[in-house]
């Protein structure tokens, strides 16, 4: 069971929103995809019009639930501290590492009139949630791309990956490189071959 929640008024949601816009840069990538229309641009500068192509999507079971939230505080630390600058808008790394724990593993809920803390990953609903997502994405999608077997195309959305391929050995192997990238995370896949 995932909880989607409203942090309207929480005690995180401030700093919540104000990491997410000041660290918005961290979102973009080259492979991200900012809405159907970009996606669609993005599908047409490419050539998918060979006879054979295997077009698929690989999608990331539960994805905010299940961010290592740990880890991807040090990759926003290490992106956001990389030049060796001492203060991000008057934090060090120290003290802004603790705002991104606070506002990542600091989720209360209440369901049936008991209070909960969410354990692992980031609450669907919090201001910072598509940005650790992203973060966590984007690097993921840098990881593999190391590893052999590249797709034509790769387009990613939030947890979503479109990729096309000449062949489903290809598909395979990519799909199987995937998964091994980051343990806490796995995808499925939906694909199609189009042509004869």
């Amino acid at each position: 069971m995932r909880p989607i929640l409203c942090s309207i008024g929480s005690f995180t949601y401030q700093c919540a929103s104000w990491l997410s816009k000041s660290l918005s840069k961290l979102r973009r990538h080259p492979s991200t995809a900012k809405d159907t229309f970009d996606f669609l641009r993005i599908i047409a500068d490419h050539e998918l019009h060979r006879n054979r192509i295997i077009m698929c999507s690989f999608d990331v079971k539960s994805l905010f639930t299940n961010i290592p939230v740990d880890f991807t505080v040090n990759l926003i630390l290490n992106k956001v501290f990389a030049d060796k600058e001492n203060k991000f808008h008057g934090f060090n790394r120290t003290e802004l590492r603790k705002m991104l724990n606070w506002t990542c593993k600091n989720t209360v809920l209440q369901f049936n009139g008991k209070y909960y803390t969410q354990l692992d990953g980031v609450a669907m609903g919090s201001p910072i949630a598509p940005l650790v997502a992203d973060v966590f994405m984007n690097w993921l999608v840098d990881n593999v791309s190391g590893i052999g077997c590249f797709p034509h195309i790769l387009c990613r959305c939030v947890d979503d990956i479109f990729c096309a391929f000449d062949s489903k050995d290809e598909m395979d192997k990519f799909f199987h490189n995937l998964n091994k990238v980051h343990s806490s995370v796995s995808f499925q896949k939906r694909w199609k071959q189009t042509g004869n």
